[in-house]
């Protein structure tokens, strides 16, 4: 087991549009991001190779909001062919509660972890 938990996959990023805060009654937009990547190491006294593949993100917004879980991490309004704050939701957004001071976070399933 020991040789299995020197594989740690990288942490996902998260970003918001527009840059880091919202507007009140107009929604944000998360978006949060995991590369496939391979890991080195030793397993089992050989070199081995690990692949990690996220297949889900969760997003929790902190304001109360139950968390949502869904197969991409969202992306920029700009990509979805969007104007900052179009009434058109994207999946990864969410509109204010409240004022507040929030922290938003996001985590990744790891969907494929193969070996080489």
């Amino acid at each position: 087991m020991s040789d299995i938990a020197t594989f740690i996959p990288q942490k996902p990023t998260a970003r918001t549009e527009p840059n880091g805060w919202g507007v009140r009654g107009l929604d944000t937009n998360v978006i949060a991001s995991a590369p496939q990547h391979t890991v080195d190491g030793t397993l089992l006294g050989a070199t081995a190779q690990v692949r990690f593949t996220a297949s889900g993100y969760r997003f929790d917004y902190g304001d109360g909001t139950p968390a949502r879980a869904t197969t991409v991490g969202g992306n920029t309004w700009a990509k979805q062919g969007l104007r900052a704050f179009d009434p058109r939701r994207p999946a990864t957004s969410i509109p204010p509660r409240a004022p507040s001071r929030r922290r938003s976070r996001s985590s990744t399933a790891p969907s494929s972890v193969s070996t080489a």
